[in-house]
C-alpha cells in the first residue's frame, strides 16, 4: 500500500460500534500508521454543507472504482498499519491528485 492508492478496507464508524467495508484513499503511509480519507458514492443524499467537503474523482474508473465517487476531505483518519486490512484496486490519476490538492487548498482557505 502506497500514498495515492485507492482500495477497500474495513472502517469503523466514528464514536459508535461497528463499521463497514468501504473505499478509501491513502494520503500518507508511515512506518506504523496509515492516513486516509473515506470515499463515497452517496453525494446526492448529503447536505450542501457536507457536499462542499467532497472532491469529485474525475477518473474514478482509472482509480478502480465501480461508480462515480467523491473523496471526503472533512475528516482525515489515521489507523495503525497492523489494524488495517487493505485491498488496493487502483490509484488516483495525476489529474485527480492535482485536482484534490487544489480542492483541499481552496477548502482550507475558505474554512
Amino acid at each position: 500500500m502506497n500514498t495515492n492508492d485507492v482500495g477497500f478496507a474495513f472502517v469503523s464508524f466514528k464514536g459508535a460500534k461497528g463499521g463497514k467495508e468501504r473505499p478509501i484513499f491513502i494520503v500518507e503511509v508511515t512506518e506504523q500508521d496509515i492516513v486516509f480519507y473515506s470515499i463515497t458514492s452517496q453525494y446526492e443524499t448529503k447536505s450542501p454543507a457536507i457536499q462542499r467537503q467532497y472532491y469529485q474523482i474525475v477518473q474514478w474508473q482509472e482509480a478502480g472504482l465501480k461508480k462515480p465517487s467523491w473523496i471526503d476531505i472533512g475528516s482525515k483518519r489515521m489507523v495503525e498499519k497492523s489494524m488495517l486490512a487493505f485491498d488496493v484496486v487502483g490509484e488516483l490519476s495525476t489529474e485527480d491528485i492535482q485536482g484534490l490538492a487544489d480542492f483541499i487548498e481552496q477548502y482550507t482557505r475558505i474554512h
